[in-house]
């Protein structure tokens, strides 16, 4: 049990309990050694306090029953009651986002309560008294008030289906749900087109039916919600893993959300703006607020792998090009610029540019467009007079859209298979709304739990927004249902957020466009318009024509062939040039810094030197073994080796002694056969001496030897004896006395400067 708030009191304790364990059988064993209920795993609550109770490897084991417990995705098993609070408990989302559980719930409301026809709950005391409490107003339309006008006693007060007396007297007739109660008599219910407003939560198509709707996918997509399609359906779309691009700061990053893979940097630059993507032809453009370009580039191949893209710049003559925005019919490419304050359009390559809105703008930021529609969509961040904006793709028909309760519309999309239902962030008042493509039934998607929402795009049944402030990118659900979920964090000032899969726009609609219009062909409702560049006209009495030049197009760009991480960027030239990261050098950075390479080139030279050396060495090393073995065995069969050789030692004087005495083969010999001992090159010789005759050399006895010599011999000198006998019962005999050659006495032995290398000679101090 922890008794200390950091658990100190339980640490470095024994184990108390058999196998090793600190907790008893009924208990679960924290790795903190923390011991807490078994019930209380897995519970979305870190009990442990270093999230052992919560870990999937406990998880995926225990018991999650059905009846109190809610198993998620992340198989974690959390109380019931817990589901659909608001909170993440399980630590995913799946708690919160299953929406079709989560509704189930909450379609009741409480005792005393009215029901609105929008589903929202409001106190029965509010229900006709002239204030529309519902919003849709459902509570005031089958109101019966006043003389003549009893109660429901009556033949339920001629109500059609349902009828509730009021408090203060009258009536109040209703409708079942899928029904609203006529407006003309108070009393008939009719058909209510739940698909006609915001609520049906169809995710992509909705299908009314009498008293009820159904929910349906587009070709491409398919439904995999778990229950019935009344409840919204789920729309998935079929074919690639959907990717999200997004501008931080000076790049492009890439993220694919279903792997959690976030990939380096796509493209670069120094202020990243708008951003969005021609996905049928894998195109990505950007706007670069400081450079004042519009940009394109090849989106990689490999979804699995980012790889940096060649940029091509458009040459617009832009001063602050903000938001841009692709007609994937026609092609063309629309943009704002917050200083020249327009929205202008090219062809896909920057040809042609033509403004086609540039009064009552104060700053132009974000920018859609609904080919199928014929309009384009932006917002005006105006710090005085904010709003949203719609007109023509050609500029004409402009009208405002929203004006009212808007602080600083930063970002907007579209979603086109819910019926081209608008979608806008606000970053002031930290919200999320959403429009129809008229302006009509707004409503509010999200109005907390979101901080500083700068950017937004839709696809499936999910909206993705950039948080600058928090630096990450934000999942939620498009219908404000659940919680929202951080897809990645940690992010530089992200600005723009774009959704990439060949099934985010609707590429089947039809190009109206033919080869008429000499340089601009821009869509409008049910058609399309001709247009000139800035500064020229048609052709007198021609809408086709216009009196502009010709420009020769510029081919797709190309994949980028930078080497090691490096990127494409553009010169002052509009040459393009691989940017290389540290240590790479060379056109395409193939090349490793000299710096880089040094350590690896002095490391493979030594080991060119040092290998070849070694080995040569081992084999010198073996040669000269052999040599020598090979050599010393020969000396040994020729008999140069011979047993009994012994140290010779030398003394100041002329006696030499040399010890142990020789063995003879005569072992009935008292003394030694000097006769048998024969000068060869094992005896050894002191180079110091000189070599003189032979002499005579006669015993008078054992002890004291008369010796004639040629030379003047030393006085005192000691005795001289060559290995015979000490014992004085030997007398000298002839064959004792031998002829013996002596030298002539040189320099001392002793002091002789050459080193005895092989251990011959021991010296002693006598």
């Amino acid at each position: 049990m922890r008794d200390c708030r950091d658990n100190s009191d339980e640490n470095d304790c024994k184990p108390r309990f058999p196998g090793g364990r600190y907790c008893p059988a009924n208990k679960f064993q924290c790795d903190n050694h923390l011991c807490i209920p078994k019930i209380w795993r897995c519970d979305g609550v870190d009990d442990c306090g270093d999230s052992s109770d919560e870990k999937r490897s406990v998880c995926d084991v225990i018991d999650c029953p059905d009846t109190t417990r809610y198993r998620c995705d992340n198989m974690k098993c959390i109380p019931k009651w817990r589901i659909c609070d608001k909170v993440d408990n399980c630590g995913d989302g799946s708690d919160e986002n299953n929406h079709q559980m989560c509704t189930a719930l909450q379609q009741y409301c409480k005792l005393k309560e009215y029901r609105c026809a929008n589903k929202r709950c409001i106190s029965a005391t509010k229900v006709c008294d002239s204030v529309n409490d519902c919003g849709d107003a459902s509570d005031e339309k089958g109101c019966h008030k006043g003389v003549g006008h009893v109660n429901c006693t009556v033949n339920k007060g001629n109500c059609q289906q349902l009828c509730s007396d009021l408090v203060d007297g009258g009536y109040f007739c209703s409708c079942k749900q899928g029904f609203t109660i006529s407006t003309t008599d108070k009393k008939s219910c009719e058909d209510f087109d739940e698909c006609s407003s915001w609520g049906n939560n169809c995710t992509q198509i909705c299908r009314n039916v009498k008293g009820s709707y159904k929910c349906e996918c587009h070709e491409g997509f398919q439904d995999v919600s778990k229950t019935s399609s009344k409840n919204g359906g789920q729309c998935k779309a079929a074919g690639d893993m959907m990717m999200l691009f997004f501008t931080s700061g000076h790049e492009v990053r890439q993220l694919i959300p279903s792997k959690k893979d976030y990939s380096g940097m796509i493209s670069w630059g120094r202020h990243m703006g708008g951003l969005d993507i021609d996905a049928e032809r894998r195109l990505i453009y950007w706007t670069d607020l400081s450079l004042r370009k519009i940009q394109r580039a090849a989106v990689p191949q490999d979804q699995k792998v980012a790889e940096t893209t060649r940029p091509q710049d458009l040459n617009v003559l832009a001063l602050r090009p903000e938001g841009v925005a692709v007609d994937w019919v026609t092609k063309n490419v629309y943009w704002t610029d917050s200083i020249k304050k327009i929205v202008a359009v090219s062809l896909d390559d920057g040809r042609y540019m033509k403004t086609v809105i540039s009064e009552d703008l104060d700053y132009p930021q974000s920018i859609a467009v609904s080919p199928n529609l014929g309009w384009v969509f932006w917002t005006d961040s105006s710090a005085l007079q904010p709003k949203i904006e719609r007109s023509w793709m050609n500029g004409d028909n402009r009208e405002t859209l929203i004006s009212t309760r808007i602080s600083h519309p930063t970002g907007l999309t579209i979603d086109d298979a819910m019926g081209d239902r608008i979608y806008w962030c606000d970053s002031k008042e930290n919200i999320i709304e959403s429009m129809r493509p008229d302006g009509t039934d707004r409503v509010l998607v999200v109005g907390k739990g979101i901080v500083n929402p700068m950017s937004l795009d839709v696809f499936e049944s999910n909206l993705y927004f950039a948080s600058q402030q928090s630096g990450s990118i934000m999942k939620m659900d498009k219908f404000g249902r659940g919680i929202n979920s951080t897809l990645q964090s940690g992010l530089l000032l992200p600005t723009t957020v774009r959704v990439f899969h060949t099934q985010r726009h609707n590429i089947s609609v039809k190009n109206p466009c033919s080869d008429k219009c000499s340089h601009l062909c821009l869509l409008v409702p049910g058609g399309y318009r001709c247009a000139c560049p800035d500064g020229t006209r048609f052709q007198t009495g021609n809408k086709f024509l216009c009196d502009a030049a010709m420009e020769e197009s510029r081919p797709l760009p190309s994949a980028c062939p930078c080497n090691n991480g490096g990127s494409c960027v553009q010169d002052n030239s509009s040459v393009i040039i691989c940017h290389c990261p540290p240590g790479f050098l060379g056109p395409y950075c193939e090349l490793l810094e000299p710096k880089k390479l040094m350590p690896q080139l002095e490391s493979t030279r030594l080991a060119t030197i040092i290998v070849p050396v070694s080995v040569l060495g081992f084999v010198l090393i073996m040669i000269l073994l052999l040599l020598y073995v090979f050599r010393r065995k020969r000396k040994v069969v020729k008999g140069e080796f011979k047993g009994g050789s012994g140290v010779v030692k030398y003394r100041e004087g002329t006696n030499v002694e040399i010890t142990p005495p020789f063995t003879s083969d005569d072992s009935s010999s008292p003394g030694h056969n000097m006769t048998n001992i024969q000068l060869d090159s094992t005896n050894f010789c002191n180079p110091m001496y000189y070599k003189s005759e032979d002499i005579d050399t006669t015993f008078d006895s054992m002890e004291n030897p008369v010796t004639s010599l040629d030379h003047e011999a030393p006085v005192n000198s000691p005795d001289i004896s060559v290995g015979l006998p000490k014992d004085s019962s030997q007398g000298a005999t002839p064959s004792n006395l031998r002829k013996y050659r002596v030298k002539k006495k040189a320099l001392s032995p002793v002091e002789h400067s050459d080193k005895d290398k092989d251990g011959l000679v021991a010296e002693e101090e006598l």
